[in-house]
């Protein structure tokens, strides 16, 4: 597969087809802020899923290490010096009980603050993160990274292949 290919079918067509549609769900004017808070988690675990693949992609080989994968993109390209990385991959990870003890952020739709603590609290406008998500991508696509990007799909590709033989035993 090449990078093209995959990344039309799975950023293009996919992450960001399914970012705009629940952006646009919880955008609308008749949305409760229930509804509104349901589609910003909905939305920071897909960015999160986003970033970690792109990270695996433009980084050192970490394979099956999600977690540094994100770190590499959000404080090299995304974010750049932002150390916040560990408290928003937590909280798109775990689940609500486990992010309140930790005291990971208040994920908020479109209202204005964006990776600010405020009174110990850590707000993430998901919109926003969103936003520079598609323009990190925009940015990184037209680079001179590509032949990186290529050689790591394609480690990635044996790997899956050589997992899912082994699977199918």
């Amino acid at each position: 597969m090449t990078l093209d290919d995959f990344l039309a079918t799975y950023f293009d067509r996919g992450v960001f087809a399914q970012l705009a549609a629940l952006s646009s769900l919880g955008a609308s004017g008749t949305a409760t802020k229930s509804v509104r808070d349901a589609h910003a988690r909905s939305l920071l675990v897909v960015a999160v899923g986003a970033i970690e693949v792109l990270g695996s992609l433009v980084g050192p080989k970490y394979r099956d290490k999600p977690r540094r994968n994100f770190r590499q993109y959000w404080r090299e390209i995304l974010y750049p010096g932002n150390t916040l990385d560990r408290v928003i991959h937590t909280a798109a990870r775990t689940g609500m009980t486990n992010e309140i003890i930790a005291g990971a952020p208040v994920i908020t739709a479109g209202e204005g603050m964006h990776l600010e603590i405020t009174d110990g609290v850590l707000t993430v406008d998901v919109y926003r993160l969103v936003e520079d998500l598609r323009a990190s991508y925009e940015i990184l696509v037209t680079e001179g990274r590509r032949q990186v990007m290529q050689a790591r799909l394609d480690d990635l590709l044996v790997r899956n292949t050589k997992v899912f033989a082994k699977l199918a035993g």
